[in-house]
């Protein structure tokens, strides 16, 4: 059936994360398939997820103390640019020396990990595989879609089983994200589906007694199981803000990696944009931030999906235009959707824009039933252009 064409059905913890975050955003990336901004910001954090995620395969091998290991980031970095630039794409670099200002930043904050990521310890070891939890991939099926995704970590503190979510950039996190960040409810649920699957798994993460409740029966989430963002900035920046204002923490970031071609007030800027207002307070950002998850987290979330397709198959999605556009990767084509608003309102013979008190009742009919023809044609055309409005927050 064609209108399978806008159900979301295929849900990867990205998808989620997407829709979640902007529908129209999720409609630019995966339906209308727009062009995508690879923004700086992406690139230092797979850098620095790559770093957390083999940091205890490479350790005594590739680093062994905290300056070695920030030179690795720094070489990682610069090594995942040419990468990429060689395969001919480009970086949206946000200003002109950005590559070095970030090459240094990685090797500050990278060498601000070291001594935590060490403290605390290895994940949990897979002695079949022979491999860390680390990224570990799951997929399962409910409510008629199929969930896919990657978990950062497990590992067991204190002796509760931990799933981590390792996050780069702004450090300081509000409660609404740590308690109702959906990618943490999938990662939650697909580790249970996994553990009912293979008892040996299960038997290593402990919730083998568990496991025949999973996937629905009756449950889809475990209550045992304890997640944490990990702020990977939030060290470096904690050390930066025992100054008194954000020139001064500006300042000794600036002398920290040897940036001397910007000027104080410029740089401090940057700052405030890529970390938030935040930089300015005396609040130190927490480098863990612990949750739970319940069914209700999960259930909301097929709630939020079933949503988001009912605004897709109406066509009527909406631009939600405020300070989180900024940082989106297809806000150039969200922008051109601006073009497109004046073909949704009536206009009268001379092109006077006419609202809806000033629309003869004729004109009213004959508006539904251009709504009908539209309605049948989003049925029958996959390719189909969404009807925009504009909303500013």
């Amino acid at each position: 059936m064609l209108l399978d064409f806008f159900r979301i059905k295929d849900v990867s913890s990205t998808k989620l994360d997407v829709v979640n975050y902007c529908v129209m955003r999720f409609v630019l990336k995966y339906i209308e398939h727009a062009k995508e901004l690879e923004l700086s910001v992406f690139k230092k954090g797979k850098t620095l997820h790559d770093l957390t995620e083999h940091f205890w395969s490479r350790l005594d091998v590739k680093y062994s103390n905290a300056e070695e290991f920030g030179d690795y980031g720094y070489g990682k970095f610069y090594q995942m640019i040419k990468a990429f630039e060689s395969s001919g794409k480009k970086v949206d670099w946000s200003y002109k020396d950005e590559m070095y200002v970030m090459a240094e930043n990685v090797r500050k904050v990278s060498k601000s990990l070291f001594k935590i990521l060490r403290a605390e310890g290895p994940p949990l070891f897979d002695e079949q595989t022979g491999k860390y939890l680390t990224e570990v991939r799951f997929d399962f099926r409910a409510f008629d879609r199929n969930f896919t995704g990657k978990i950062d970590e497990i590992r067991r503190k204190d002796g509760k089983l931990v799933v981590r979510d390792y996050k780069s950039g702004k450090p300081w996190m509000g409660h609404m994200k740590i308690n109702h960040d959906p990618q943490m409810t999938i990662y939650n649920a697909g580790l249970c589906s996994k553990a009912k699957k293979d008892r040996g798994f299960a038997e290593l993460i402990g919730l083998s007694e568990d496991r025949h409740l999973f996937d629905g029966n009756p449950n889809y989430v475990s209550n045992k199981i304890q997640h944490e963002f990990f702020m990977l900035d939030a060290p470096y920046i904690s050390d930066k803000m025992a100054e008194k204002s954000k020139k001064d923490i500006a300042q000794k970031i600036m002398d920290d990696i040897g940036l001397y071609f910007m000027g104080v007030e410029e740089f401090g800027n940057i700052l405030e944009r890529y970390f938030g207002a935040e930089i300015k307070s005396k609040t130190l950002p927490k480098v863990i931030n612990e949750t739970k998850r319940t069914n209700e987290h999960f259930l909301e979330i097929i709630k939020m999906l079933d949503g988001a397709e009912k605004i897709i198959q109406s066509g009527m999605v909406y631009a939600e235009r405020g300070r989180k556009c900024d940082d989106c990767n297809v806000n150039i084509s969200c922008q051109e959707k601006l073009k497109e608003i004046n073909k949704e309102f009536p206009a009268d013979k001379k092109g006077q824009l006419m609202f809806s008190y000033a629309i003869p009742y004729y004109m009213k009919s004959i508006q539904t039933e251009e709504q009908k023809i539209k309605q049948e044609k989003l049925f029958k055309e996959p390719k189909k252009t969404f009807k925009i409005t504009n909303q500013t927050s």
